[in-house]
């Protein structure tokens, strides 16, 4: 599936990267969290983006927006 990664992070390996990310976030997402694929594309992207492409880096981005996001004890703070 084309993400719309730009054009220099826009390689089979980023792709690759990227449908796993999704699907990583949609199977950890509770039910009734509001997440959907169109919010687990931003989140994966964003981060990989914002990495410059370093998938160890974006996944690691990846899990602390997924908790800031949906961790009820971080919410509290």
């Amino acid at each position: 599936m084309p993400y719309g990664l730009p054009k220099n992070l826009d390689t089979p390996t980023n792709e690759h990267w990227m449908e796993e990310c999704v699907e990583g976030v949609l199977s950890k997402a509770k039910p009734g969290s509001g997440m959907d694929k169109g919010r687990a594309i931003a989140i994966c992207k964003t981060q990989l983006i914002k990495n410059k492409g370093n998938q160890n880096r974006a996944n690691i981005g990846v899990v602390n927006e997924f908790l800031e996001r949906f961790s009820e004890r971080r919410r509290k703070r």
